[in-house]
């Protein structure tokens, strides 16, 4: 595994962690943490890992590619905008209404799949250099 494969992983986890984190700073979720609410935490952590991982989709595109191109310009691009989306939509998510929260988190999700196809275009040939 080369670098650029392993900083898209990782781009992939902090995205993932800071969307998780401004969802489990929700007043809600703060009472589900504290053991105030009916649910139980393993069932908020079983469901945010699963959409993570669903919503990974790009990333693991980027990793697992096949493409013959060279990638590393792309897979850093969208890895660095993946996150810096993530960070602007943190506020709007941690303080969104109930329920805002989850419109929040899919305007963000569906930003970045955007962002995705967008990065395409930093695709570079080496033969043509």
């Amino acid at each position: 595994m080369n670098v650029a494969n392993i900083f898209t992983f990782l781009s992939w986890f902090a995205t993932s962690m800071v969307i998780s984190l401004a969802l489990f700073s929700t007043p809600y979720m703060r009472k589900i943490i504290d053991g105030v609410a009916i649910e139980n935490l393993g069932s908020p952590i079983i469901a945010t890992v699963t959409v993570s991982v669903i919503c990974g989709i790009p990333w693991f595109r980027l990793i697992f590619s096949k493409c013959k191109s060279n990638q590393v310009p792309r897979k850093i691009c969208f890895s660095v905008l993946s996150f810096c989306i993530a960070l602007f939509f943190y506020p709007s998510i941690a303080k969104a209404p109930m329920e805002g929260i989850g419109y929040n988190i899919i305007f963000c999700v569906f930003v970045i799949f955007i962002v995705y196809p967008i990065t395409r275009i930093l695709n570079i040939n080496t033969k043509d250099l």
